[in-house]
């Protein structure tokens, strides 16, 4: 099944991240998510783990062929999903944009790293943000050198 954390966890063992500690890192996802997530993935036979090294063994984990073909769909869905929220800001239904967009903000910085999603989707995620929270004490309207 389909998530946006189990979807940026392989997205980040495809790009060259091998243990939890790496996923985590790579994708802002805790220690502990990325866990659950790889236990998630390995009993759908998406990874498997195994040890590496040669003094100092570590478990590592790898995509299998089928993690492969689920992740180009996998793919297709996050840019599907970003098509979306986007038709639906500009045709005011802000509520389910969002909702969709929620499932994707633990792990956005990620995925916008990865120019998956474009930084449209961030402009989304900040017009979100009330004006009010926003600090702009002592913003004048001109530019500054610093």
């Amino acid at each position: 099944m389909y998530t946006p954390t189990k979807y940026a966890v392989l997205e980040a063992i495809a790009r060259g991240a091998r243990t939890p500690k790496e996923i985590s890192s790579h994708t802002g996802l805790s220690f502990e998510e990325v866990l659950e997530v790889l236990n998630q993935l390995e009993l759908e036979g998406l990874v498997e783990r195994r040890l590496s090294g040669l003094l100092f063994k570590k478990e590592v984990y790898e995509l299998t062929s089928r993690a492969w073909a689920r992740l180009d769909e996998w793919r297709e869905r996050a840019r599907i999903d970003l098509e979306r929220v986007e038709k639906l800001r500009r045709t005011g239904n802000e509520g389910e944009a969002e909702e969709i967009l929620a499932a994707y903000l633990p792990v956005l910085p990620f995925l916008l790293t990865l120019e998956i999603f474009s930084f449209l989707a961030l402009s989304d995620v900040m017009a979100s943000i009330e004006a009010s929270d926003i600090n702009n004490t002592g913003f004048d309207g001109e530019s500054e050198i610093f």
